[in-house]
Formats: structure tokens, C-alpha cells, sequence
């Protein structure tokens, strides 16, 4: 398809040019968004699901509650939370529990400024309203899913 853009396009004819860089340019942002839909078709609440970057917008705004955890393969503490992370997705399907895996998602991990890990990021209709990095006790994690799912949104002790 774009090789027959590009080889309609007339040399002389700044139109036709144009006219080819928008049909390319649409095409992408198909493409690219045909790519983020059947990503996140694979999703099913109550299971952590992976984020990048190129689904993380997607995922704050289809969702209102959203807890995710940057984490690592080579990460001790990262796997001694991971547990308490799946039982909390099971309990809870209501809330997004997206895993982002930092070296995987080195952008998206970038963007929010991740320097330890585990490091939890909860967010309330698209907004960041709490990020810890470490192991958050069961109880205080159990607080946040609660508090992140009441109309106004307290702080967990």
C-alpha cells in the first residue's frame, strides 16, 4: 500500500506529495492503534496484565482505577511481592493491575522517573494519586485498593 503511495506520488506535484503523507501518516495511526486493540483484548480483570508504554494511555482511560507495579526479572523483592500482587488483582477485578516490567518498558519507566523497584503507582480516572517504591505491606495495600475505589480518594496510612 505505501509503495503505491509513494510511487503515485508526482515530483512536480507538491499536491500529490501531501496528499501521500497523509494517506501514510492515517495508515500508521491505524496500524497503531489496531496494535494497542488487540493487546488489550488479551486482557481479563482479576489477572496483572502488561503494560508499555504504547498501551499505558489506553489503560488510564478506559479505566478508572489502575495499580501498577514496575518490576524486574533479576528483582529478589519484585518476586516476593508478586504473590501478594496477583492475590490482590484476583479480589479485586474491578481495578486495572497492570505489570510493568522496566526492562521491557524502559520509556514508560523513564517517563514516571523509576529508580527502585518494586515501585507501586496507583491512579484514580487517569490521574497519579499514590506511587511507593518497595514492598507495600498487605494491609497498607490492601487500604490503597479500597481508598483508590471511594469517591474521594484519602491518602493509606
Amino acid at each position: 500500500m505505501i509503495l503505491q503511495l509513494l510511487s503515485s506520488t508526482d515530483g512536480n506535484n507538491r499536491n500529490n506529495r501531501s496528499i501521500t503523507f497523509s494517506a501514510i501518516w492515517n495508515w500508521f495511526l491505524i496500524r497503531q492503534n489496531s496494535v494497542i486493540l488487540t493487546q488489550m483484548e488479551n486482557y481479563k480483570p482479576g489477572l496483572p496484565f502488561d503494560v508499555t508504554l504504547e498501551i499505558f494511555e489506553t489503560v488510564v482511560d478506559q479505566h478508572p482505577h489502575v495499580i501498577l507495579d514496575f518490576w524486574a526479572e533479576w528483582c529478589k523483592p519484585c518476586k516476593v511481592f508478586e504473590p501478594a500482587f496477583a492475590i490482590m488483582a484476583e479480589l479485586h477485578p474491578q481495578v486495572f493491575f497492570g505489570k510493568v516490567n522496566v526492562e521491557v518498558a524502559k520509556d514508560l519507566a523513564e517517563a514516571f522517573q523509576v529508580r527502585s523497584i518494586p515501585t507501586l503507582m496507583a491512579f484514580k480516572n487517569g490521574e497519579l494519586v499514590f506511587e511507593q517504591p518497595g514492598i507495600l505491606p498487605a494491609e497498607h495495600f490492601q487500604k490503597l485498593v479500597e481508598k483508590l475505589q471511594e469517591p474521594k480518594l484519602e491518602s493509606p496510612e
